[in-house]
């Protein structure tokens, strides 16, 4: 089984320092890099995310909202009810799941080690799929008058953690794949003990030094790390590359937007199609999964399961 999405896992958390002291800031210049961290300890993003100076958190929440007007309602809903029923079905039928021969063979053609992997992390799967449903992302209505601190209280320590426990579950398997995830487990443990320290600051400028004991250090993270600008907006500290390209990144959300629109929102014709498409995708789908809830034992699963697979082209 390929690891390559490993790999950028690993590398993603060796950047945490660069990249998570990007999405907030704080009271002092040492506030929003202890705040990535505390937000790795206590598996809680909210907390870098609080953070945030105000002007940039309304102009995320206002992002959210717009691209919820894209969203067709009653095909979002008919989604995520879809999504929220398999995850019932496969809470209740778990052990069925998991010692089927005809899922074990499927998933086996992923590499000798992918129906190990399937098993030990099978519930953390369902976990963050549960977490979803249960959100503000369960319907449009709700989207729409949510915010992203809503939803990172919501879901971000479950994903987070689920996540984890994902890791955990390939870092037990033989071989590279297991001994990268190991790695990627050391990194997060090395990342909730980082030391930081203000070296300088002056008006609405300073400087931070991030020290993460361990840590990879190759292509410059070291360097990086010893010296990070810091610049006041809104009384909150951010990295001061970020607040420069924090107007672009916003400009860059509100084109994307534009263009969906235009592709896919209620006027255009390939956004019918999608819907028109989406619904009759969601009937097969929801009779699959229908046909599955009504199982008893494990050789009904196996049959229904032989079953839907001789449907598929």
């Amino acid at each position: 089984m390929g690891m390559n999405w490993m790999k950028r896992v690993q590398g993603l958390l060796c950047a945490i320092p660069l990249t998570l002291v990007g999405c907030g800031g704080g009271d002092t210049p040492a506030s929003l890099p202890e705040a990535a961290r505390d937000s790795i300890r206590e598996s809680n993003p909210s907390l870098v995310w609080a953070a945030l100076p105000s002007t940039w958190q309304q102009q995320c929440d206002d992002l959210l909202r717009a691209y919820a007007d894209l969203l067709p309602p009653d095909v979002y809903g008919q989604c995520m009810a879809t999504l929220s029923k398999a995850v019932a079905v496969a809470k209740e039928k778990q052990q069925f799941f998991l010692q089927s021969k005809a899922i074990e063979e499927v998933v086996e053609s992923g590499g000798p080690a992918a129906h190990e992997l399937f098993t030990t992390a099978f519930p953390a799967y369902i976990s963050m799929l549960e977490a979803v449903t249960q959100s503000d992302l369960r319907s449009v209505e709700s989207l729409k008058q949510t915010t992203v601190a809503a939803l990172l209280h919501q879901i971000g320590p479950r994903l987070f953690d689920a996540t984890m426990g994902i890791i955990d579950s390939v870092a037990q398997l033989p071989g590279s794949d297991g001994r990268e995830a190991t790695q990627v487990v050391e990194i997060v443990d090395m990342l909730k003990n980082a030391r930081v320290t203000v070296v300088s600051e002056s008006g609405s400028e300073a400087v931070v030094s991030i020290e993460v004991a361990g840590l990879p250090g190759g292509g410059g993270v070291a360097e990086f790390l010893n010296a990070i600008p810091m610049q006041q907006v809104e009384g909150k500290w951010v990295p001061k590359a970020f607040a420069m390209a924090w107007p672009a990144m916003i400009a860059q959300g509100r084109f994307r937007l534009g263009e969906l629109t235009a592709e896919i929102g209620p006027a255009s014709e390939a956004g019918q199609q999608m819907r028109t498409m989406t619904t009759m995708l969601l009937a097969a789908v929801n009779t699959a999964i229908d046909m599955l809830a009504t199982v008893t034992t494990q050789a009904e699963f196996d049959q229904t399961i032989a079953g839907l697979q001789a449907m598929l082209p």
